[in-house]
């Protein structure tokens, strides 16, 4: 999840002595770690813990314990490390937390927070085992966030979110359009393996004058209506920013319900291109509002030319 991420491990700690003068196995505890991230897209720290799940045993291993430690790298500082050194029974779940927060605090700032844990195991009468450290998934955190100026915070980058539009929601003429783009092989749908990627500043706008021209030439509006383009203005897969050396007659599409000019072919198909919809205006501009409270909900990162791409989501049409 954007906010929320969960590993599971299925580890195992062995127990080694010398039996006449030969190097041994005398006992091992298989057990899994557990280790979870919460992370929050308004706050720019987050917290870490690690439980350890014994859940198999053979041989010596009575007074067997584990201990551990956190870190963090990258735009973080450890703020709190609790993991004591605790019994590793079946009976007993041994936990570590920790508090972690962001650096990216300054407008502008983003960066990727690298956090770590660290195991270490012993048992009286035997050396303590070296430390085991492997690194939990990177979080990206940010001070730049549009629409949510001077409002740090974090989330699970790598994870795709999904934009909800119900059919029988607010916005059933703005689903119905997207659906049927969706459906006609536009990129996007969710489970599909294509995405979306968020953009701002003026190729939004220039995405919309293309799909939904308003100047010279424009589109007749229904009286109630306006005009809806998928993919939105507001991705890189928009109307120019996807294909801005191809005309729009080469790429434009509708349906036979959308009210558009007989100009714009009807039904077609493929991947490439965008679709164009009049709807209900109330429903198309209350979508719109809906999709940006989604950007800031989620912390969808727009492009920046140079630094990364956009944070890629899909559209859940139900």
């Amino acid at each position: 999840m954007r906010d929320y991420t969960c590993g599971i491990f299925d580890l195992r700690v062995s127990f080694w002595r010398t039996v006449n003068n030969v190097w041994t196995q005398v006992g091992w505890i298989d057990f899994a770690a557990v280790d979870g991230i919460a992370v929050s897209t308004i706050n720019p720290n987050f917290a870490m813990q690690q439980q350890i799940d014994s859940y198999a045993y053979w041989g010596e291993v009575a007074g067997a314990m584990v201990q551990g430690a956190f870190n963090c790298t990258g735009v973080c500082r450890l703020q709190t490390s609790n993991y004591p050194s605790q019994p590793m029974t079946l009976e007993n779940v041994p936990l570590g937390t920790a508090n972690i927060a962001s650096t990216a605090t300054a407008v502008g700032a983003v960066g990727n927070a690298n956090p770590s844990i660290t195991i270490r195991f012993s048992k009286p009468g035997y050396t303590p085992s070296l430390p085991y450290t492997y690194g939990a998934p990177e979080v990206r955190c940010d001070n730049d966030l549009p629409g949510a100026s001077y409002r740090p915070g974090c989330a699970n980058s790598w994870y795709e979110s999904s934009m909800k539009y119900g059919m029988s929601g607010p916005y059933p003429q703005l689903a119905k359009h997207l659906k049927d783009a969706q459906d006609s092989g536009l990129p996007g749908f969710r489970g599909s393996g294509t995405f979306l990627n968020r953009i701002t500043g003026t190729d939004v706008q220039r995405n919309r004058d293309r799909a939904c021209p308003t100047g010279e030439f424009p589109y007749p509006r229904p009286d109630g209506k306006s005009c809806d383009e998928y993919p939105m203005a507001s991705t890189k897969q928009g109307a120019m920013t996807a294909n801005p050396d191809i005309p729009p007659r080469d790429l434009r599409r509708t349906f036979t319900w959308c009210d558009m000019p007989d100009t714009v072919p009807v039904n077609q198909t493929g991947r490439r291109g965008y679709s164009i919809c009049m709807i209900d205006e109330t429903q198309n501009s209350n979508g719109g509002v809906a999709l940006e409270d989604f950007y800031i909900t989620y912390r969808i990162l727009p492009e920046r030319p140079g630094i990364r791409s956009g944070d890629a989501f899909t559209m859940w049409l139900y």
